[in-house]
């Protein structure tokens, strides 16, 4: 399907860029992870390379052009041009919004609204002068529906989907092609950050995706050429009328939050209590 095709992928060594280097890698595609944790990268490469895939990897910020620039001329090495990137790395800091240190929410702008910002601009240096590519921006759910406790996460998703869905437009005459993946929440490191650090039950009112779920709706971008893919395509919808209707949502959120407490308080059960025999 993608054979010999070569994709760059930033947050690759963990959660959902690890799952969709090893989705694209399985469906023939020369991989390049880039990654700011060089321990989780250099795990990520063992393990993708232990079953034979053709995956290297840079270690590298996103926040930064120039890492962005070595990841992408990383991939180019194999033979001249890029054919898709990735951009999926993320963070986030969950609470109170006058509670989040000033730090915290500087780098939550700078990695996932100005790292998925510098790699559309550089990848799409690239594809316009090849006449081809394709770029995915992995943002969420809360990119389509407000979620408080996250505002300044929920804040950079919107921006990179508005960022995202205006570069579509722009390069579409370019023979680029701009996708956005919108996910509810996936089992992840992240994920587990956030439990831990008193996330919001909203983000845990729905079902938690396996990260490979996300993957392939990655995978769906590229080869259906789809604009948007919400995942799950339901909740999707749901987060669309939200967004439509915030009054209407906040009225409904002490019951929305119901399953989500549930599910938190589940996971905290389990760290108390840890692995079983």
């Amino acid at each position: 399907m993608l054979r010999g095709k070569v994709a760059t992928i930033t947050g690759g060594a963990s959660g959902i860029g690890l799952a969709t280097a090893r989705l694209l890698a399985d469906k023939g595609a020369v991989v390049v992870i880039g990654d700011v944790d060089e321990r989780r990268l250099a795990e990520a490469l063992m393990e993708l390379r232990g079953s034979g895939r053709s995956v290297t990897g840079v270690r590298m910020d996103v926040t930064d052009p120039g890492g962005q620039r070595t990841l992408i001329e990383t991939g180019m090495r194999h033979n001249g041009v890029l054919h898709i990137h990735v951009n999926n790395a993320g963070v986030v800091f969950p609470g109170p919004l006058e509670a989040i240190p000033d730090v915290e929410v500087e780098r939550q702008v700078r990695v996932n609204l100005l790292g998925t910002i510098y790699g559309t601009r550089e990848a799409a240096r690239v594809m316009k002068r090849q006449g081809f590519g394709q770029i995915v921006n992995v943002a969420s759910l809360a990119a389509i529906s407000p979620l408080p406790g996250e505002a300044v996460y929920s804040a950079t998703k919107f921006g990179v989907r508005g960022f995202s869905l205006s570069a579509a437009m722009e390069l579409r005459g370019a023979g680029v092609h701009v996708a956005v993946v919108c996910p509810d929440s996936a089992e992840t490191p992240m994920l587990d950050f956030e439990a831990s650090h008193g996330a919001p039950a909203l983000s845990f009112s729905g079902r938690i995706l396996a990260a490979e779920e996300v993957a392939e709706a990655v995978l769906a971008a590229i080869v259906k050429r789809r604009r948007e893919v919400c995942v799950p395509a339901s909740r999707g919808c749901v987060a669309k009328i939200a967004g439509l209707a915030p009054a209407l949502v906040e009225k409904l959120l002490p019951f929305i939050e119901r399953s989500g407490l549930k599910e938190l308080e589940r996971r905290r059960r389990a760290r108390e209590t840890g692995p079983g025999p």
